[in-house]
């Protein structure tokens, strides 16, 4: 039996829209369809589906709403439908702490032009979604959110004094949920820099770098050319584009470059990774965690070649294990790491 949708949205071209793209997929099936939070709630309880879309801006309640009282009451993975805006970013960030598994951009500009060609990553969002084994739910009140940035120091790990200088981690679909598990949790003292390779459109990286920054102890911000890589900082890779590095002297540089055309994912970690290990060797440490796809497979295989260290995330922690998979299926990695040590693992090996 097929899989079961719920569409939620207040447009009445997009729900049809987004149901036929469902429909001729031959993968799932919609099982109903609301248009506004109040009728989200109801259409859960009664027709029980199996994940849902759901639109963040619409009438009476809107998506955020209504996400908190299904993920409280009848959890179930969601894909969020977003527009392309600081403000679309924002509510799917918020729509990911509270539970979403993913989410997909829409563009209010020009609606139909738009639908056409997400269909394919909708699609194929909502084939992996299936696998999930369980929603992700809101994040405990008190957790890595509420940090403070002074308040994680030495005192509570210890640096073993390892070789890494850098760190190249890499994700896609359950990574922003999954990163602040992780960031917030690394020493101010950290003598290592951190690259965060993480798929997301333009608009959102900046709001997203913004976020950690408020939570960690580490400087966070979005990659920009000419930003120097130095211990205690994390580089998020702009949404849209690609992260190289190159050396200035005893300075690592930062370059965004334009998208390489024979590479699916923009920023890609594959070549951040690549990129990294042609300037630190083994010196570098490569991590893939939760997301779809195979994306970092080749990244990490460049690190390992190199020498460098490689993790993964393990599978019961990981949203949707499609690219700690794939880089498993590759070659061998030095360890496979539950979320909740990512960060312990990662000062260890500093």
């Amino acid at each position: 039996m097929r899989p079961t949708v719920l569409v939620v949205d207040d447009s009445t071209f997009m729900r049809a829209a987004i149901t036929r793209m469902i429909e001729r997929s031959g993968q799932m099936r919609v099982v109903g369809t609301a248009r506004d939070g109040d009728e989200a709630i109801q259409q859960v309880k009664t027709l029980k589906p199996d994940m849902m879309t759901l639109d963040i801006e619409m009438p009476r309640m809107d998506g955020i709403s209504a996400l908190k009282v299904i993920m409280r009451e009848h959890p179930l993975p969601v894909l969020v439908l977003s527009s392309i805006s600081v403000e679309g970013a924002e509510a799917a960030m918020e729509a990911l702490d509270l539970g979403a598994v993913d989410f997909l951009c829409k563009d209010l500009q020009d609606r139909s032009l738009t639908i056409v060609n997400i269909e394919e990553e909708l699609v194929g969002k909502l084939s992996v979604m299936v696998k999930v084994r369980k929603p992700l739910r809101a994040s405990a009140p008190g957790g890595a959110a509420r940090l403070l940035r002074s308040s994680i120091s030495m005192g509570r790990r210890s640096l073993t004094g390892g070789s890494i200088v850098m760190v190249v981690i890499g994700t896609s679909a359950g990574g922003p949920k999954a990163l602040q598990e992780v960031i917030p949790y690394l020493p101010r003292e950290l003598k290592a820099g951190i690259v965060v390779v993480q798929h997301m459109p333009p608009a959102f990286t900046k709001v997203f770098a913004s976020r950690l920054n408020e939570m960690s102890p580490l400087d966070v911000k979005e990659a920009e050319t000419g930003d120097r890589l130095r211990p205690g900082m994390v580089i998020v890779a702009k949404g849209g584009y690609d992260l190289r590095f190159h050396r200035r002297g005893s300075e690592t540089i930062v370059q965004v470059c334009d998208p390489c055309p024979d590479r699916i994912y923009h920023p890609c970690v594959d070549i951040a990774m690549e990129s990294a290990v042609k300037i630190y060797g083994c010196r570098v440490l490569g991590i893939v965690m939760t997301g779809m796809g195979d994306d970092g497979t080749k990244g990490l295989r460049a690190v390992r070649d190199s020498g460098g260290k490689t993790f993964v995330q393990d599978e019961a922690s990981s949203a949707i294990f499609g690219m700690p998979k794939s880089a498993l299926n590759d070659g061998p990695v030095d360890k496979i790491i539950s979320l909740s040590q990512m960060s312990n693992e990662i000062v260890n090996m500093v």
